[in-house]
Parts: structure tokens; C-alpha cells; sequence
């Protein structure tokens, strides 16, 4: 039987998504800002839930990359800086300020799917104090939710009830303001063009089908390679219809800007992009280094928990919205990485009476073997390194 060139082991593309995702060594995509923003180029997103046990995931995802890190740099990137900023992309994201043009066909599609939940559910009449949330804006600075009293009403599609809250997130969603700044987690508004410069703002004079194309090349880079079926590797408005993801799939591959390839032992095929392919072809002479790390439950690396199973023989569900009595392991349980294999779990303290440090409250091997010394000594060196920046804000 012939194997094409275009095939690869399990083994060779685990090792090179440790490479890829910046888990193989420390500021692989560089130091300190110059790094985060090198990082983000390649992967476009982090998801930016609110959960704060022991940082966000997005403090957390970065933290696991980078050295000397707080949460204080991340917050000047996106609240001084303005390299990067809060939108949705798979779901609520932070990315590069440079492609908020780029989203363009995603806002629209975001306040038309609120639109339409709000007709639906009746309260059409908290619209009527849109523009006048836009005009206390202008005149007052930026502001949050909490600093306009509209009522309460049914959960919105975000599930809040606060009428404020409900506005405030219709216009974000369709790009007429953006968030300045978070204080104790709670986002402050601002209209959108004092936040992006105004080069950014003008939208380029690009197709629908030119956008989807890119967002989905994009795509496959936050992922390093994916395969087309149905996954959570596809959430997002802009990938709703399945359909045009094989279309344009096809295109791209008639186009040559992007390459498909197999995996032994996996019935599907996968697709990434030029650059990835070739660095791909690189990792294969590359050794992993003895390296341990804590894995957020949202980094873009575990995004797709059925094709984690399948390369990884790794088995991951975040059990934060699972029932106590039912959870398997705890409520916020980050998978241990040791070279191109999960060994196991940890899950940190919640105490925050503590030290303000991550300290691990329990931790499971997925083998018996991982249990030793060599292994505990790599998670505790991590341990130790996280606490030196790693502080619950």
C-alpha cells in the first residue's frame, strides 16, 4: 500500500501542536508584549471568560507561554496600548485591534440574531433608550451597566436581566461602542472611535465571500489544523452554515493557499495553512523538552475536546456548569501537559482567603506511572514559577 507524503502519525502531529501553541518552551513567540502580540498574530483569538479561580483563561493560556507575565501587561495591551481588543469571534474574545475591520459581517450578524431575540421576547421597548445610553456616553465618558437604571426583564440572550445591560451589550455587539476598560471585572463602555484609530475603522471593500475565506483560513490557524466536521472548533456566527465551510474549503485548495493532509488512524481530512503545513514538516526533527504545563479549560489547544480525544487519547470536559454530585473530577480542572501527552489534572484552591496563590487543591495521574518523582518535581517547578506573576486579580 502506498501512504501519501501527505500523512502523519498521531506522534508527529501532537508534537507539532506543542510547537505550534507555544507549550514546547517558554517565549517561543518572543518576550513580554512583543511576544503576546506575536502569539496572537498566529492563533488571532483567546477566549475571554470571566471566571476568575486562579486568573481568567486568557491570564492563564498566556501565562503558560510566557515568562515574567501579570495580568497588569495584558490589561495595558488592550486598555492602553489598544493592540488588542474585547469582541467575538468563536465566542467573546480578545484579538488584534488591526483586523476589527475584519469583523465587520460578524457584528452585523450579532445585533441581527439580538434584534431578533428581543422582538421575540418582547422587549422592544428598552430600544427606545439607545441613543439616548449613546448620548450619556459622549457627554459622561465611559460607562458601565450598572451606572444607567433601566429595570430589570426576562434573561437576555447573554443571560443577564439587567435592561442597561441589555443595551449596552446590543451596541457592543454591533460595534457602535467597545469596552475602555474593566474595574473589578465589570466592563466600562465607550463609543467605538475613541477606543480604534481611525485608519482602522473604514471598512476595506471586500466580498462576503473574500471575508469568509480569510476568517476561515484564520480559523485553521487558531486550531493549527481541523478537519470539516461538525466541532466546536466551528462555533461562531460567521461559520453558521456548514455548507459554505466545504465550499470554501474547496476553493482554498484550488487557490493553493492552504493544504490538506491525513492522519494515520483518523477518518477525516485535515486542512491548515501554507505556513503551518511547512512548519509542520519542520517539527518533525524537533525533540519536545521536559516541560509541564497547566492547560486552560478554554486555550485554543483543547477547543475541540473530540479531536483532543483523538489525537491525545485524552478524555476533557470542563465541569464548571456540571451539577456537584455529577462532576467527575471538580469544578475548575485544568489538564496537565508533559511533553505531547496529558498525564493528568489539577485543580486549584478557590480559597482566596489563602495567599492569593495557586496552590493545588487536588490532582489526579491518568497513569499510575506519571505518579513519580521526576514528574511531581516538573509540576511543582511549574507551581513555583506560576506564583512569581500569577495572582488572582
Amino acid at each position: 500500500m502506498t501512504i501519501s507524503t501527505n500523512t502523519f502519525s498521531k506522534d508527529e502531529i501532537r508534537k507539532f501542536l506543542v510547537i505550534y501553541y507555544g507549550l514546547n518552551e517558554l517565549d517561543y513567540y518572543g518576550k513580554g508584549k512583543v511576544g503576546i502580540l506575536n502569539y496572537f498574530e498566529q492563533v488571532g483569538c483567546i477566549q475571554s471568560d470571566p471566571l476568575n479561580i486562579v486568573g481568567t483563561n486568557m491570564v492563564i493560556a498566556l501565562n503558560t507561554r510566557f515568562r515574567n507575565l501579570d495580568s497588569e501587561i495584558i490589561r495595558e495591551l488592550l486598555y492602553e496600548d489598544r493592540y488588542l481588543i474585547d469582541g467575538f469571534d468563536k465566542e467573546a474574545v480578545v484579538y488584534l485591534t488591526k483586523h476589527w475591520n475584519k469583523f465587520i459581517n460578524v457584528r452585523e450578524e450579532l445585533a441581527r440574531q439580538y434584534d431578533n431575540w428581543v422582538q421575540k421576547n418582547g422587549n422592544k421597548a428598552i430600544l427606545k433608550h439607545v441613543n439616548s445610553i449613546k448620548e450619556e456616553i459622549i457627554a459622561r465618558g465611559p460607562l458601565s451597566s450598572k451606572d444607567i437604571d433601566l429595570g430589570r426583564s426576562d434573561r437576555d440572550r447573554w443571560g443577564g436581566v439587567s435592561n442597561s445591560n441589555m443595551i449596552f451589550r446590543y451596541l457592543w455587539s454591533k460595534g457602535e461602542i467597545g469596552i475602555s476598560y474593566k474595574k473589578h471585572n465589570i466592563p466600562y463602555y465607550d463609543i467605538i472611535e475613541n477606543l480604534i484609530p481611525l485608519a482602522i475603522i473604514p471598512e476595506n471593500k471586500v466580498t462576503k465571500k473574500e471575508l469568509d475565506q480569510w476568517h476561515l483560513i484564520r480559523r485553521l490557524d487558531a486550531l493549527g489544523l481541523y478537519w470539516t466536521r461538525s466541532g466546536s472548533g466551528w462555533l461562531g456566527v460567521q461559520f453558521e452554515k456548514k455548507k459554505e465551510i466545504k465550499e470554501n474549503i474547496k476553493e482554498l485548495l484550488t487557490r493553493k493557499l492552504i493544504k490538506e493532509i491525513e492522519i494515520e488512524g483518523i477518518d477525516h481530512k485535515f486542512y491548515l495553512s501554507n505556513a503551518n503545513y511547512q512548519s509542520l514538516l519542520e517539527s518533525k526533527n524537533l525533540k519536545l523538552k521536559e516541560k509541564v504545563s497547566f492547560i486552560a479549560p478554554l486555550d485554543n489547544f483543547i477547543w475541540d475536546r473530540q479531536l483532543v480525544n483523538e489525537l491525545f487519547n485524552f478524555e476533557y470536559t470542563w465541569e464548571v456548569y456540571v451539577p456537584e454530585k455529577k462532576r467527575k473530577y471538580g469544578y475548575y480542572v485544568m489538564p496537565i501537559l508533559y511533553k505531547d501527552k496529558f498525564i493528568g489534572r489539577v485543580e486549584p484552591s478557590r480559597d482566596k482567603n489563602r495567599t492569593n496563590k495557586f496552590e493545588i487543591a487536588r490532582i489526579w495521574h491518568e497513569e499510575e506511572k506519571y505518579n513519580n518523582d521526576k514528574i511531581n518535581g516538573l509540576i511543582n517547578k511549574e507551581v513555583s514559577r506560576l506564583n512569581k506573576f500569577f495572582k488572582m486579580k
